[in-house]
């Protein structure tokens, strides 16, 4: 009998990355960020452009540098995003507004145009933290808000249960595998493990004894880690058995560490550890006997970890033997750290390396898995020469007239009146204005181009009515007649099903919002102003200007007034 069992992944080399090969943030992390990967792009967003997901490819030409896309989600700080395990172009965003939205990306994930989303959650009243996909089921989503978890029929926009026994707020959420249960930590210190079908608590434990950010992830069918901190703030790893679920069968003590990210690749046993503000990344193996965790190695960063992101299994380097990648999100760069099991040659495919892992094709729709059926998802090698080679899939939420704007019964139009929309926009019919379905679309997108935004009021009226109103009322299509080209109603026949109206997103979208100021060259200064006048009133700026001149107020008696020549520089007040 072997004393120690011999691991193919233990010896895995980390290749830190070149300063070549760091990809670029969309702007400077200043305390929060967060990241997530796909099979195709990589998205972040950090605290310094809240509200803003910056997308980049997963894979680029070497040496090729590709400036982050900024797409607008929200109208506060992103705190979550995830990407569908079954579509690399569906991804999920929740914010500190409460909502929850679901995006189509375009095939090459730049927008030349603005981009809404394809579902819009109902709003919740406090921030959602957490969001989690199904991984079997398709069209089901896991999200947290204070002490709720919900799952969601995203497609339906419905919410199938919602498990609100926690006594505090939930901080972290994740799907077992075959996706019967669900656990969770929270801030009151348990654990729990949840069948949302039933509705019903089916574990419950005693976690960490700090309420500081704990962190939970399901490491097999039974086996559940969690991260948190003791009484003295020292960084705890544990390791429960569902089977019995009363204490730790292991645990690890971290010493002063930030909040911890784990991530757990369960086709090689590999744990990944990365504390927030710290400059490192340990790597674990668990094992079934003693010793259960093992620490091959740990990475030094000369960056900070502000977060950090595993990405799938689809968008490895399999022909080089990497077997893991991970993203780590610092404040001015994204670092791509690999793990690679060193061979003598990687010319072939090593299948002893790369078992079989689950693929992108859903086993359940939301109906059967509401419904008690229970299967996992198809797997497939990851050998390039017989794996399906993945193509575009669009969205699975596309309608024929997609892109056409629709309007309430409710809200309709008459001759010489204004019609407000769910996005708040008022929209004027006068004779004689040709405007067409395209024009209309981007007005409605973006709020310029035709379009007269109404009052705060009526904005804020339109959207409490949209968040509120849980019916859906029948919609009419706004077409362009091919004579006059002027934009009428048509009427829905009684044989078509009545479609609903876009959800309204929740973002004013503007394309002044990013502006961003530059400091003109000191030529352009005026730089001889003496004797500023520094008492000046609160009620008086004691400045003012237009596009020729500049007047100071300057001190002394009589009340002197400097005026300065614009086109010219470095003069003396004219008075």
């Amino acid at each position: 009998m072997q004393r120690f069992k011999v691991s193919k992944f233990k010896n895995s080399a980390t290749k830190p990355p070149n300063k070549e090969e760091w990809l670029t943030v969309g702007a400077v992390c200043e305390r929060t960020g967060v990241i997530n990967a796909g099979g195709e792009f990589i998205a972040h967003s950090v605290d310094s452009r809240a509200g803003v997901v910056f997308l980049q490819p997963l894979s680029s030409e070497e040496g090729k540098h590709v400036r982050p896309n900024p797409l607008p989600v929200h109208s506060d700080v992103v705190t979550d995003i995830q990407f569908s395990p079954f579509n690399d172009w569906l991804m999920a965003s929740s914010s500190q507004d409460g909502s929850v939205k679901i995006w189509h990306l375009p095939e090459d994930g730049f927008m030349g145009i603005v981009v809404q989303p394809e579902i819009h959650l109902p709003v919740e009243q406090a921030a959602v933290d957490n969001i989690s996909f199904h991984p079997a089921a398709q069209h089901v989503l896991a999200t947290s808000s204070q002490q709720h978890i919900k799952i969601w029929d995203i497609e339906k926009e419905k919410a199938l249960c919602d498990l609100d026994r926690h006594d505090d707020s939930v901080q972290s959420v994740t799907w077992s595998y075959d996706g019967v249960t669900i656990a969770s930590s929270c801030k009151d210190t348990k654990l729990r493990v949840w069948d949302p079908r039933s509705h019903s608590l089916v574990l419950e434990c005693a976690g960490h004894v700090n309420p500081k950010a704990s962190k939970v992830q399901w490491c097999g069918d039974t086996r559940l880690l969690s991260t948190g901190f003791d009484r003295m703030h020292q960084s705890q790893l544990y390791l429960w058995d569902t089977r019995n679920f009363g204490h730790s069968v292991a645990s690890l003590s971290l010493g002063q560490t930030g909040i911890l990210y784990p991530m757990f690749d369960c086709d090689t046993n590999m744990l990944f550890l990365a504390g927030k503000g710290d400059y490192s990344v340990s790597f674990f193996e668990l094992q079934d006997k003693e010793p259960i965790i093992t620490q091959p190695s740990a990475f030094s960063s000369e960056c900070q970890v502000v977060a950090i992101c595993a990405v799938p299994k689809r968008g490895l380097n399999v022909m080089n033997g990497e077997v893991n990648r991970l993203l780590l999100l610092s404040q001015k760069a994204i670092l791509p750290l690999s793990y690679i099991v060193p061979r003598k040659s990687y010319r072939d495919f090593h299948v002893d390396l790369f078992p079989e892992t689950a693929w992108d094709e859903p086993a359940l729709t939301a109906d059967q898995w509401l419904a008690h059926e229970n299967q996992t998802v198809r797997k497939q090698s990851l050998n390039p020469a017989t794996r399906q080679k993945r193509t575009y899939k669009p969205s699975p939420f596309q309608t024929a007239d997609k892109g056409v704007p629709f309007v309430s019964d409710e809200l309709q139009h008459h001759d010489g009146e204004h019609c407000q929309g769910h996005s708040g926009i008022e929209v004027t019919q006068a004779q004689g204005v040709e405007t067409n379905v395209k024009d209309m679309s981007q007005a409605i997108a973006s709020g310029v181009g035709g379009a007269v935004v109404g009052s705060s009021e009526q904005r804020d009226a339109a959207t409490v009515k949209e968040f509120s109103s849980s019916s859906e009322s029948p919609v009419k299509e706004l077409k362009a007649t091919s004579q006059s080209n002027i934009l009428q109603t048509d009427q829905i026949s009684n044989s078509e099903k009545p479609r609903k109206a876009p959800a309204w997103t929740g973002v004013r979208l503007s394309k002044f919002k990013n502006l961003q100021g530059n400091t003109m060259h000191r030529s352009e200064h005026i730089e001889n102003i003496r004797g500023v006048d520094h008492t000046v009133g609160g009620e008086s700026g004691g400045f003012s200007a237009n596009k020729e001149r500049v007047a100071v107020a300057l001190a002394g008696p009589g009340g002197i007034i400097g005026v300065y020549e614009v086109s010219e520089h470095h003069q003396e007040p004219i008075n």
